[in-house]
């Protein structure tokens, strides 16, 4: 009896150390905005954390979607992994456009409820139009459009997901919530929250590249927190388009002020650092060479305008190029890595406006009298310092002149300057008595 209790707490013993070795870290990343260049980077990291500590990454993520260069580097990530990667989408998330790439690639797909998931079609392209009158798309588009096509379709039949389903969100950029997915086989697991989805992972088998792999129990005490660091929120924000739009004309007046008044210096500081900052945020994005060669040229335009003054055809011209400049400039209309039409038409009234107080400027300058040499002192008035019949002294901006009046002039007597001889002799005459002028 005794022998047999010994082997039962033994039992229980063995059982209690497997039931512990089970529980395991995982990696816990998240990511909620468009899928860009910084997405790569905090993808790369957290895949290589899970990676060096041999543990399930788990990426909550909730997108609108993104590039799809961006999107391929972080599939083509996914299907090299060692460990699970498991993709979860929130409660009231999405994962629209390059999120169905990443749910399809992902290890384990899951989704909450109140979910949803779909629109993949490249928004560039478009979906084939239909219909008489409408044109359809390009032959280019077309390829990019079977490229994707093909791509959803190869993660399907790897992870064993709904090809066809998968094919119609990139085609005709079909939604549906994650109930339906589940149903129709585009996710395996649905989750309320991260508690169930962990409870549900675990123990699920998966397919790495060279092997079979089950998922060990996971817990929320066990995660591993990994957060985007400051280099890739710096990177998020700056290829926001807005943002590289705005800095780049920051920085290009900034340097433009300096040039035009050297030793300002703060000008030339700012407009350097905001033009490094917009060129590194723009270099993260599919610029259009030609629509950034417009932007320059409307731009270098609209300054010459100010500086000689075409009639307003410089200044008009370079409103346009700069205009169509911009809306060229970013020709992958990807979710979340658009140029607001708002934001373009508000940089051109700022410009239009700039310009405008500029040639203002040039206007004011032009008529203001001449305020250094011989010719800045014409019209000024000065008082004799003596009787004067022809020659004498008067009294010039506190100053005593020589002068040659063209009447006589008493001693006090103002007269106003009509010349000035080389020799620095003023030629004045008397003022009548309706001449007016400010204090000699």
């Amino acid at each position: 009896m005794l022998h047999n209790m010994r082997i039962f707490v033994l039992g229980l013993a063995l059982f209690g150390c497997a039931g512990s070795a089970l529980a395991a870290p995982f990696v816990h990343a998240h990511w909620q905005g468009p899928i860009g260049p910084a997405t790569v980077q905090y993808f790369a990291r957290a895949l290589g954390e899970a990676e060096a500590r041999k543990a399930p990454l788990v990426l909550e993520l909730d997108t609108p979607g993104g590039l799809l260069t961006s999107t391929q580097a972080i599939v083509r990530r996914m299907m090299q992994a060692h460990v699970p990667v498991i993709v979860w989408v929130p409660p009231g998330a999405r994962a629209a456009s390059a999120g169905v790439f990443l749910l399809y690639a992902a290890h384990i797909a899951a989704a909450a409820p109140s979910a949803h998931l779909g629109a993949a079609t490249p928004v560039a392209l478009g979906a084939p139009s239909e219909g008489k009158g409408k044109k359809g798309p390009s032959t280019m588009e077309k390829k990019a459009l079977n490229d994707a096509v093909a791509m959803i379709r190869a993660l399907a039949r790897t992870r064993g997901r709904n090809a066809k389903l998968g094919e119609r969100m990139v085609r005709e950029a079909l939604a549906v919530d994650a109930v339906e997915a589940k149903q129709r086989g585009a996710i395996d697991i649905l989750a309320r929250d991260f508690s169930e989805l962990l409870a549900k992972v675990s123990g699920r088998k998966v397919a790495l590249p060279h092997a079979q792999l089950v998922v060990p129990r996971l817990r929320a005490a066990d995660e591993v927190a990994l957060t985007p660091s400051v280099r890739e929120r710096l990177l998020a924000w700056l290829s926001r388009p807005t943002i590289a739009y705005l800095l780049l004309l920051l920085g290009f007046y900034g340097l433009a002020f300096e040039a035009l008044h050297p030793g300002a210096i703060f000008p030339g500081v700012l407009g350097g650092i905001a033009f490094l900052l917009g060129l590194y945020g723009m270099s993260a994005l599919p610029v259009d060479a030609a629509g950034a060669f417009l932007i320059v040229l409307g731009l270098a335009l609209m300054i010459a305008e100010a500086f000689a003054p075409g009639f307003g055809v410089l200044g008009i011209g370079g409103a346009v190029a700069f205009v169509l400049g911009s809306l060229m400039l970013l020709p992958e209309k990807a979710p979340g890595f658009r140029l607001p039409l708002g934001v373009i038409l508000g940089a051109t009234a700022a410009n239009f406006a700039l310009l405008a107080l500029a040639l203002g400027a040039l206007v004011r300058a032009r008529r203001r009298r001449v305020q250094t040499g011989p010719e800045a002192e014409i019209g000024a008035i000065v008082e004799a310092l003596e009787d004067m019949e022809k020659e004498g002294f008067v009294r010039h901006m506190g100053e005593r002149w020589r002068a040659v009046a063209k009447a006589p002039l008493a001693k006090g007597a103002r007269a106003r300057v009509v010349d000035v001889r080389d020799d620095l002799v003023l030629v004045v005459e008397p003022l009548d008595s309706q001449g007016k002028g400010g204090e000699p």
